[in-house]
């Protein structure tokens, strides 16, 4: 009786047991799905972006698309993917008509070809520095001597600093070009990715240099007439006539009763431009002048934006009177690269217009020009691949072969696993090279900077190229370009805090 008992009891554990729900096994086949329809669609339109028709909308779908998937709506973004990849596929080959530019070729892989010097440290230990990105921090002139600036914050007081070398191995001095007061404060306007617009920065910061023959110009913010509210920078400028040996004196290019910072500078034989962040209107607004005698005489301030949103780094470039500016803009509620063209010297301009049109953010536009071909690259944060916003930014790049009456289709220049950055870009002959810190070797406070390079304007490029190898943050680099000589400034926290660094390279073949 007790081992019929027994049998039962545990006859009566496994049928009880038997009854019990199995676990459920979560189903992803609608994420797989979604995750080779985004797959599909991304190749189709890869393949269909040297052809041209309704790529532009097959792109905007994909966006769509990848913001459902990030957000688990698969079914969504399944649908999506679908719509762009249908977009693709019946894209038709473009027809090159006159005045149109021919869609750039997705780039090819060129094997690096070049050898770089040591880093070299120029500021020296006083001081924290900080260069400026989205303007030139470095440039060399036609007998290669080599020219940058950048700015130092010191107990108070910032100050702009210029520092030449006729080979790149040997310096001259370290020269104070700027003059200011000794006081600290700071306001900054910042986007989501937190760059700093610098409205407001104590004492001289944002430098911002162009070169034409022997004469080398420095434009810059500065709170020098602003003792008693140094939340009211001006623009300044200074020049040398002799390659850099001896500077004039200072000059203020601006009298606003707001904050006027952020400038760029650029140089096309004697004729100078300048653009720059203003506030006078109660949002910050891009503003223009332009000198037709090297600086001796400068025109009037003219407003080049009007709207109830906020602009940030502005960018320009001009050769003789053919001149265009580049800057992000929030007009829209989101940020995108917007661009502005005058062909008479500044006099009249064309009107703004929309240069980017995806889902994420736009920003930092680096511009370079030799003679009717133009080249723009700028961080933008749309995914490629199953990036996470927070890794998804990216550099991209347009051209225009005909002086910017028509541009190509953009370029992911970088699809790097982590953040890629606050690009700067130079060109000469059918060399385009461009660099920036990327984050793919750390976390963002360990970024790298990064090179690559075109030898056939813009068609094929090199591999990313790592040229710094430091312990601690290397970022907003600028670049120049000679011959083949490659010259690359940055900043950099290897020491403990920011200084200035720079290093050189030479194609070996």
């Amino acid at each position: 009786m007790k081992n019929l008992i027994v049998i039962f009891a545990i006859l009566f554990i496994l049928v009880s047991g038997c009854s019990q729900p199995v676990p459920e096994v979560p189903d992803t086949s609608e994420k797989d799905g979604a995750l080779a329809a985004l797959d599909s669609a991304r190749d189709e339109i890869f393949n269909a972006e040297t052809k041209g028709n309704n790529v532009t909308e097959a792109v905007t779908r994909m966006n769509e698309a990848q913001l459902a998937f990030n957000a688990g709506n698969y079914t969504t973004a399944t649908s999506l993917a679908g719509a762009a990849k249908y977009l693709a596929l019946n894209s038709k080959p473009l027809v090159t008509k006159q005045n149109e530019t021919p869609d750039i070729v997705p780039p090819d892989v060129i094997s690096d070809k070049i050898n770089w010097s040591e880093d070299i440290k120029l500021s020296s230990d006083i001081a924290v520095h900080k260069s400026f990105n989205n303007a030139n921090s470095i440039l060399v002139d036609q007998n290669g001597v080599i020219h940058t600036v950048w700015y130092s914050i010191n107990d108070g007081k910032d100050e702009i600093h210029y520092r030449r070398s006729t080979d790149g191995v040997t310096w001259g001095e370290d020269t104070i070009l700027s003059t200011g007061p000794n006081f600290v404060g700071e306001v900054s306007i910042t986007t989501d990715r937190g760059h700093e617009f610098q409205s407001g920065s104590n004492s001289a910061a944002n430098p911002a240099l162009a070169i034409s023959g022997s004469n080398v110009y420095v434009a810059w913010r500065s709170d020098l007439n602003s003792v008693q509210d140094n939340t009211n920078g001006e623009i300044y400028f200074k020049k040398s006539t002799d390659s850099g040996v001896n500077w004039g004196p200072e000059v203020r290019l601006t009298n606003a009763p707001e904050d006027s910072f952020s400038p760029s500078i650029s140089a096309s034989g004697n004729i100078l431009y300048v653009v720059w962040m203003d506030m006078r209107d109660g949002y910050g607004d891009l503003y223009f002048k332009y000198s037709p005698n090297a600086g001796t005489i400068w025109s009037s301030d003219l407003r080049l934006t009007e709207a109830t949103s906020f602009r940030g780094q502005p960018t320009i470039i001009g050769s003789g009177n053919d001149v265009h500016a580049f800057w992000m803009d929030n007009r829209e509620a989101n940020w995108e690269i917007f661009f502005d063209h005058s062909k008479n010297g500044g006099a009249i301009w064309d009107g703004a217009s929309r240069f980017t049109n995806d889902m994420g953010t736009s920003e930092v536009p680096v511009v370079a020009r030799v003679g009717n071909t133009i080249y723009v690259a700028w961080t933008d944060s749309r995914p490629i691949g199953n990036e996470n916003y927070a890794d998804a930014y990216e550099i991209y790049l347009r051209k225009s072969t005909d002086g910017g009456k028509t541009w190509s289709n953009e370029i992911p220049l970088t699809n790097s696993p982590k953040w890629s950055g606050d690009p700067s870009i130079a060109a000469v002959g059918t060399q385009v090279h461009v660099v920036w810190p990327d984050g793919r070797d750390g976390s963002k406070s360990n970024s790298e900077i990064y090179h690559k390079y075109s030898l056939d304007g813009g068609s094929s490029w090199s591999d990313d190229i790592r040229i710094t190898y430091a312990d601690k943050d290397s970022v907003i680099p600028s670049i120049a370009v000679l011959g083949s000589n490659v010259y690359v400034l940055w900043e950099d926290t290897r020491g403990g805090k920011s200084e200035i660094f720079y290093k050189h390279g030479v194609f070996n073949g």
